[in-house]
C-alpha cells in the first residue's frame, strides 16, 4: 500500500509539472537584466540529445519567472553535438529575447551542468539545475535567503542523509532519501532541486575532469558532494520541494537507460563513493567525514 501511495505522488507530480510547463509556457517573461554587483547569481544548466528541443526550455522558462530573478542563465551544451547553427529555434528566441546565454564545451556528460561554469564563473555564485524538471518561482528566492544567513555553505532545498552503523558507512541505498530537514552534519545535495554553490566553495580538483571521469564518471552528485567536504563546507537545506518532472513518461519507457537506475539499482553510487574516498585516503566513517568538514586530522586508510 506504501508503495502504491508512492507512486500516486510521483504521478501527482509530474501532472503538476505539465500543468507549470504550460503556465510558464503561455505567461510572458522579462528579460534577464543583470546587476553590476559581483558576486553574480548564474543559473547553470546543462542538456543533451532529444532533450534539448523537447523539454529543455520549460525549466528555463520556470527560472526566467522566479521571484529573485539571476543575474544570468547560461546552458551548456557538448560541442560535438551543438553549433550556433544546430540549435532549437526557441532556443534562439531565449537568446535574443531574454538574453540566455547559449555555450559550448567538451562532452563531459552530466558534468557539464556545473563544471564549465566553475571554470569560466570562479568568482560567482552559481545554482545548478536539471534540464527535466520545472521549479517552483520561489525556489532561487528561498536559495539566496538561505545563503544571507550561511554565506560560506552550500545550500539545497532537499538532500540525503548518509547512514553509519557503529560509525562505517552503510550502503547508499540505506540512507535517508529526500529529507527535508536534519540535525545531521553530513548532508548530502540532490542536484535535481538546485544546489546553490558560493565562490570556492568547493575544493580545488572540483573541475579536474581527468579525476572525475575515472573516479565517479555516472555520478556527479558524488563528486561534488566530496569536493564540498574536502573543503570544509556544510550544506545547509530550504526544506521546500522546489521542482516538477516533466519528462518522466519518457524516462519510464526507456527506463533501462536511466542513469539513476545505473547509479542506485546497480549500487554505481556506491563503487563511485568508495573509488573517490580511497583516492584521498578518507576513512568510509562518520569520524573521517566529519572531521573533513572540521579541516581535523582523519582517519586514512593504511
Amino acid at each position: 500500500m506504501r508503495q502504491f501511495f508512492k507512486y500516486i505522488r510521483i504521478l501527482l507530480s509530474y501532472i503538476l509539472g505539465l500543468i507549470l510547463s504550460l503556465l510558464y509556457r503561455i505567461r510572458p517573461a522579462k528579460r534577464l537584466c543583470p546587476s553590476a554587483n559581483h558576486p553574480q547569481l548564474i543559473v547553470s544548466v546543462t542538456s543533451y540529445g532529444r532533450r534539448v528541443a523537447k523539454v529543455l526550455r520549460y525549466p528555463l522558462l520556470s527560472i526566467l519567472h522566479q521571484t529573485r530573478r539571476p543575474d544570468r542563465i547560461v546552458v551548456w551544451l557538448d560541442n560535438d553535438h551543438f553549433s550556433d547553427e544546430n540549435i532549437p529555434s526557441y532556443l534562439r528566441r531565449m537568446i535574443s529575447e531574454y538574453g540566455i546565454e547559449v555555450k559550448y564545451c567538451e562532452d563531459l556528460k552530466s558534468y557539464k551542468k556545473l563544471v564549465p561554469s566553475l571554470r569560466e564563473f570562479p568568482e560567482d555564485i552559481i545554482v545548478t539545475i536539471d534540464d527535466d524538471q520545472v521549479y517552483d518561482r520561489h525556489t532561487l528566492e528561498k536559495l539566496w535567503n538561505m545563503h544571507m544567513e550561511h554565506p560560506e555553505s552550500i545550500i539545497c532545498p532537499i538532500a540525503h542523509v548518509p547512514v553509519f552503523e557503529s560509525g562505517n558507512l552503510k550502503p547508499y541505498f540505506t540512507w535517508k532519501l529526500n529529507v527535508k530537514h536534519s540535525d545531521s552534519r553530513i548532508l548530502f545535495p540532490v542536484g535535481a532541486f538546485g544546489v546553490l554553490y558560493p565562490p570556492h566553495s568547493l575544493f580545488s580538483d572540483a573541475a579536474d575532469s581527468s579525476l572525475f571521469t575515472s573516479l565517479s564518471p555516472h555520478a556527479d552528485d558524488v563528486w561534488f558532494w566530496f569536493m564540498g567536504l574536502m573543503n570544509h563546507r556544510r550544506v545547509f537545506m530550504t526544506g521546500n520541494w522546489t521542482c516538477r518532472p516533466i519528462d518522466l513518461a519518457y524516462q519510464l519507457i526507456h527506463r533501462d537507460d536511466s542513469l539513476m537506475k545505473q547509479n542506485l539499482l546497480n549500487n554505481r553510487n556506491d563503487v563511485q563513493i568508495e573509488a573517490v574516498l580511497e583516492h584521498y585516503g578518507v576513512a568510509p566513517n562518520q569520524t573521517a567525514l566529519e572531521g573533513l568538514l572540521d579541516g581535523t586530522h582523519v582517519d586514512l586508510f593504511s
